[in-house]
This record gives C-alpha cells, structure tokens and sequence, in this order.
C-alpha cells in the first residue's frame, strides 16, 4: 500500500488536496486479511488448548492422588490384618506349644504310674507265692502258709507294709471267717490293760470275743468267732493293708 497527496482545482480557483491510499492489488489485500485472521485464530487455538492441557493435567494429578490415598489405606489395612492374624497365629501356637508340654508330662506320668504298677503287681506276685492273696472292697488280705507266735506275725506283716488284721465291720468279719475256712489264725486283737483292744487302738465291741479264759491277752480267729490264746502258741496269720497305699518294701529273707 502507498500513500500520496493529490491537488484537485475546483471552480472559481479553489484548490482541494486529498491523500489518497493507493493499494498495489486486491489479491494483497486479502493475503493480508486472512493472514491476520489466521494468526488471530491461532492464538485463540494456542490459548484454548492450553487451558485443556492444564485441565488434563489437574484431573490426572487429582486421579493420581486418589489412587495414592487409595493405596496407601489398602497397605495400613493389609498391614492391621497382617499384625492381627500374626498375633493370632502366636497365641495359637503358644497354646499348642503349653498343651503339647502338657500332654507330654501327661504321658511321663502315665508312663511313671504303669512303671510303678508293674513293679507293684511283681512284688505282689511274689508275695502271692509266700501268702494267699485276697482283695476284698479296699483291702488286700495277705493268708499265712507258716506258723508263728502273736508277735512273730505282727513283725512278719510289717515287712510287706501291713499288720494283722483289724476288724472294721460286722461283714468284714463274716467275710474273715468264711475265709479262713475252720481253721486258726492271728489277728490284730490283744488285751491292755484287762481291755480288749484292736491294734490300732480301738476298743473292740463288747462280747467280741465269745471265749475268753481271762489268762491270754492275745486273740486268734476261729470258725466259732474270736478267742483268747497265750501268745506264745504258733498260728498262721492274716496281714491287711489298704489297697490304695501299697507300695511294698519287702524285707529279703
């Protein structure tokens, strides 16, 4: 584009000067034209897109935290099961742990007790061989083969544990005498004092002993009931022991 100044003459002499624009083509002034709208539309389209690049961006920086956040609950919550579940698993095992230990002494002592039940049916196998052996309810009755004075078999009962036999009931005392079998045995029963008394220091019942001569202060079993003997007469025994605290110590002969 060029501009100029031209002079025009008007009538009467008068004179009009006019600046005039003098394009040098249509076809420049409308290369000019679009190429500003085009540069205007660019910088629109520059500055749109870069508000939608700055949105994309929040969103994903937004979306990117969110998945942090989520993250890092799913770690505190595996990690809060993890430590229960490990807390558990020791209690357990400590349990197990305290019933094995428990079971195991459970065995040692049934172990111990079978042991101690072996030794204990030995020795009364072998006391089987010297005596007759009888349980009755509570008690085990040791039945002498041999002959002794009173004395004489109440030591020979303590050897095994026992001693002569002390009547505690009527029953036990049928028991005896049909036991016995018309024959004659000692028993725990002696005067003291001009009183009949068991040996372990009870009294015994009044008319208990169906003959007594007032001369013997010892008394054996018969088929008939109890009776008065001079301790110095020989008869086989009966030893009693309760059958829960055998535990026998047997004096080697």
């Amino acid at each position: 584009m060029m501009r100029r100044t031209e002079v025009i003459e008007m009538s009467q002499g008068e004179k009009l000067e006019m600046v005039v624009d003098i394009y040098e083509s249509g076809d420049a002034v409308t290369s000019n034209d679009l190429s500003a709208n085009t540069s205007q539309r660019k910088t629109l389209q520059n500055t749109g897109s870069s508000s939608v690049k700055k949105r994309s961006q929040k969103a994903a920086e937004m979306c990117l935290s969110l998945m942090c956040v989520h993250l890092l609950m799913a770690v505190i919550v595996l990690y809060v099961f993890f430590t229960i579940e490990r807390q558990r698993w020791q209690i357990n095992t400590s349990s197990l742990n305290q019933e094995r230990l428990r079971l195991l002494n459970n065995n040692n002592n049934l172990t111990e007790e079978r042991e101690l039940m072996k030794v204990q049916f030995n020795q009364l196998d072998q006391l089987a061989v010297k005596y007759g052996l009888i349980i009755y309810k509570s008690s085990v009755y040791f039945i002498s083969s041999e002959m002794k004075t009173w004395s004489e078999s109440r030591q020979d009962c303590a050897e095994i544990g026992a001693d002569l036999v002390v009547k505690k009931s009527s029953k036990e005392l049928e028991f005896l005498q049909g036991l016995l079998n018309m024959e004659t045995f000692w028993v725990g029963l002696h005067r003291t004092d001009g009183t009949w008394k068991w040996i372990d220091g009870s009294s015994a019942d009044s008319g208990l002993v169906v003959y007594d001569s007032g001369k013997n202060n010892c008394s054996v079993m018969t088929s008939s009931g109890l009776t008065d003997w001079s301790h110095t007469v020989i008869a086989r025994w009966v030893c009693k022991r309760d059958l829960a605290s055998i535990s026998f110590h047997q004096k080697q002969h």
